[in-house]
């Protein structure tokens, strides 16, 4: 559990500093476009991985 904190509060830690660039100049919508994708990205693989398991009743 240590290490998923350390990962999570890096994480946290770094995300403004790529982002606030971002949201200043022009390029405002990049982070929602990218959150987006990402979310997309981790549902497919979510719904892959629950497919490919097997249950008693089949």
């Amino acid at each position: 559990m240590g290490i998923t904190r350390v990962a999570r509060t890096t994480g946290a830690a770094l995300v403004p500093i790529l982002a606030v660039p971002l949201v200043s100049g022009t390029l405002d919508w990049v982070p929602f476009v990218v959150a987006g994708v990402l979310k997309v990205i981790y549902d497919l693989l979510l719904l892959r991985n629950f497919r490919m398991t097997s249950t008693a009743d089949r």
